[in-house]
């Protein structure tokens, strides 16, 4: 199976969610998001929509 997604969200949440299968959130590299905005994420997005998070760079990286 083949899943048509974007790198981060370059438009409405609305119409990525209307024209795509998924999403790799970037963000969650540099910080992890707040628990409420995932369960809205989830919330506003079709059930079969997937969310594919980028790893903490802690996990990764070495900080600084």
């Amino acid at each position: 199976m083949i899943k048509v997604g974007t790198c981060g969200f370059p438009t409405s949440m609305k119409k990525i969610f209307e024209n795509l299968d998924c999403v790799e959130v970037q963000q969650t590299f540099y910080k992890l998001p707040n628990l409420e905005t995932l369960k809205n994420w989830r919330f506003s997005a079709p059930k079969k929509f997937e969310f594919y998070f980028k790893v903490f760079q802690g996990i990764t990286h070495d900080i600084k």
